[in-house]
């Protein structure tokens, strides 16, 4: 019988759909996705029969109302949360409407708030249980056209920090760099964007990847591996704090989040896929 249940947001394609296959079939893990929309939802749950949809927009009171219900409905304790879900709303920030706002920080920031909170007031958390929102190195390398996901981002880590403070004891929360991917919504975005400085932004990525080989935008699956090694294969110490599960005489990136380049750096990890973007760290400070 499964013993432990992982609920992700945004599970219907590209990270999200790819740790859903994998926590059920690697891991024998209860799963149910989050998504707006029920063809993406019925394609990945096809032939999972561990994996459960929930179709619900998190950046609505209806939404949120929906997934809580659900929840409460089939008396599920939820073992792992990953607030994936996100939007990016690509737009020079002179030209950001109401709506675009909105949306990005209902999606982005309030609905995971919101579904961090209902959870704990209906009692679907088991104790310990834990929690990764999904963080964008957007935060610090700002790029023109993408601030308001920048914006969306940065508030998004300031609150998991702000939660992992006021739940400590309750929750494990923290925040995951899951890379750069391909096959992701916001992949799509910056593909289908048509705004002068992102088309730019797409031309020099390019151009840098065609002239640095050891560099390589990785897959959702390579992606969800690590995500995956995290949830459930790190201590409870280790994943409050990965500063303590770095190995000596390695040089992380970061200590102040779970962070896939650093992957090699990890007491325990043996992925490597996430390393070979460390050197575009430095064409995006650059840009």
């Amino acid at each position: 019988m499964m013993k432990n249940v992982a609920l992700i947001t945004g599970g219907s394609a590209g990270i999200g759909a790819a740790l859903a296959r994998l926590l059920a079939s690697e891991y024998g893990i209860r799963v149910f996705i989050v998504g707006r929309t029920l063809e993406s939802l019925k394609k990945t749950t096809e032939a999972q029969p561990y994996i459960e949809y929930i179709q619900a927009d998190i950046s609505t009171d209806e939404g949120l109302d929906e997934i809580i219900h659900h929840l409460n409905r089939d008396q599920v304790s939820i073992r792992y949360l990953v607030s994936n879900a996100a939007v990016q709303n690509l737009s020079m920030l002179s030209d950001v409407t109401s709506e675009m706002f909105s949306n990005s920080i209902n999606t982005n920031v309030r609905g995971p708030l919101k579904l961090i909170t209902g959870m704990l007031h209906n009692e679907r958390f088991l104790p310990n249980a834990r929690i990764l929102t999904v963080s964008s190195t957007s935060r610090n390398n700002i790029q023109k056209g993408m601030g308001l996901y920048a914006i969306s981002k940065s508030a998004l880590f300031t609150l998991t920090k702000a939660l992992r403070k006021e739940l400590e004891g309750q929750l494990l929360i923290n925040s995951i760099y899951p890379g750069t991917v391909n096959g992701t919504n916001t992949a799509q975005s910056m593909q289908e964007s048509k705004i002068p400085e992102i088309l730019e932004l797409r031309s020099r990525l390019k151009t840098f990847l065609r002239n640095n080989k050891q560099i390589r935008i990785i897959s959702p699956e390579d992606s969800a591996e690590f995500l995956a090694w995290v949830l459930c294969n790190t201590s409870d110490q280790q994943f409050a704090n990965p500063a303590i599960a770095i190995k000596e005489n390695t040089v992380p990136m970061g200590l102040d989040e779970w962070d896939i380049r650093d992957s090699e750096c990890y007491i325990g990890c043996d992925l490597t896929a996430g390393t070979k973007l460390r050197a575009l760290e430095a064409f995006l400070s650059s840009n």
